[in-house]
């Protein structure tokens, strides 16, 4: 299964995609770049817009946009040219990532499948409230990889269950993981 995979893009370079795709990270997260490449168009975009058509708001709005697109294809290089096996993603791994929007929840993800070669997995949300089933949905490798709100938990992989059982009981707390303390069972979020 892949989502996208855009290695082929690199195919004549001797970097190691790991190494690029941590750059492209770095390059994703800093505002200052953004507002660097904004600043570095403003020549090029003037050269090309009708100035008497356009007013500088117009003309700054197109040029953040730009710049935003740019930070863009930083983030799909980072997720999408970083292999599973390099991650060591395989079939029941849990992996957990603090949400975005609300650094006290942390949202939980089993590997349902994770070619070695693709730059994806498959992964079974673990449900919020019991009357939700666990979600399919997908994963780039490189995000998991250097995203440093990511962690993998391994000791899932070796469990004899369906990953989509797995993430179900993890909510339902019927699944002691093998990494978890004597006496504490973990339930969902």
């Amino acid at each position: 299964m892949v989502i996208f995979d855009r290695r082929d893009a690199f195919e004549d370079t001797d970097s190691e995609l790991t190494d690029v795709a941590a750059e492209c990270h770095k390059l994703y997260e800093s505002d200052r770049f953004q507002e660097d490449v904004a600043d570095a168009l403003t020549g090029v975009v003037r050269q090309y817009l009708d100035v008497e058509a356009v007013d500088a708001e117009a003309e700054r709005v197109i040029r953040e946009f730009m710049a935003q697109e740019a930070t863009g294809a930083c983030f799909q290089y980072r997720n999408q040219i970083v292999t599973n096996a390099d991650v060591d993603l395989q079939r029941g791994d849990l992996i957990e990532m603090v949400s975005a929007r609300d650094p006290e929840e942390t949202i939980r993800y089993v590997v349902h499948s994770a070619d070695p070669d693709d730059t994806g997995v498959r992964v079974y949300r673990v449900p919020k409230s019991d009357d939700e089933d666990p979600r399919m949905m997908d994963h780039g490798a490189g995000h998991v990889m250097h995203d440093g709100r990511f962690t993998v938990d391994r000791s899932t992989r070796d469990l004899d269950l369906r990953p989509f059982e797995i993430a179900r009981r993890l909510w339902c707390g019927d699944l002691k993981l093998p990494n978890e303390p004597a006496g504490e069972t973990v339930r969902g979020p």
